[in-house]
């Protein structure tokens, strides 16, 4: 009797959860705002449910009750049977919103899905467009480079053209600076040789002179001695 006493406490306590586990599903399956809050809760209440309905069962199922014992467990047999089956329609309740969520879940996967490859395909474009740009960023920058280095060589040719035209310009000067002293030379020997002419013209003006009076000195003489004659 003892023994029994210890199973009828057991299934009475263990029927006390499942009443109570049964009591909270209903309680968070009703609040239809927050039933997808509470859908794991629910869940994990059900399964605890179903593991201590099976203790219940197989505890009925292989002890033999006898007398006053008899009784208890045969009102704890129909209070298990009777909450049992609403465990069970509630179960099924259950599992069709666990149904409609999941055709939901579904439909939203697929509407996310769909949402997604039009996302992805938009995010193709954007990253094609921001490749596209890079290629742009990137030829600009080696255009940028190839600048660079043209103004570079530029600089570099400007430099030597710069030197270059330097010595030319040196060269000129010195041979400006030589024709003039050339010309200052001719000039002076220009001059030199006017003086030159012009003296000699003044001497062979005075041996011509000279020689016309002496010209006229024999003409006079002639005419006066012939004259006597």
């Amino acid at each position: 009797m003892g023994d029994q006493s210890k199973d009828l406490m057991y299934l009475a306590s263990m029927l006390e959860d499942f009443s109570s586990n049964l009591n909270r599903m209903k309680n968070l399956f009703s609040d239809k705002a927050n039933l997808k809050d509470n859908s794991d809760l629910i869940l994990e209440l059900r399964e605890k449910n179903t593991g201590i309905s099976k203790q219940i069962f197989e505890k009925f199922k292989h002890t033999k009750f006898v007398g006053a014992a008899s009784t208890r467990a045969s009102k704890l047999k129909r209070d298990f049977e009777s909450v049992l089956k609403t465990f069970e329609q509630l179960s099924r309740q259950i599992a069709d919103k666990s149904k409609i969520e999941a055709q939901e879940i579904r439909d939203s996967f697929r509407k996310q899905n769909s949402k997604l490859s039009q996302e992805i395909e938009f995010m193709g474009t954007e990253v094609q467009n921001l490749e596209e740009e890079l290629n742009t960023r990137e030829n600009d920058f080696r255009q940028i480079e190839k600048d660079v280095l043209e103004i570079n060589q530029m600089a570099k040719d400007m430099s030597e053209m710069t030197q270059s035209q330097g010595e030319k310009l040196h060269e000129v000067e010195m041979n400006v600076k030589s024709s003039r002293d050339n010309m200052k030379d001719a000039n002076k020997e220009l001059t030199e040789a006017n003086n030159i002419q012009k003296s000699t013209t003044s001497s062979a003006a005075k041996y011509v002179g000279i020689l016309v009076v002496i010209l006229l000195i024999i003409i006079l003489v002639y005419v006066f001695f012939y004259s006597r004659r």
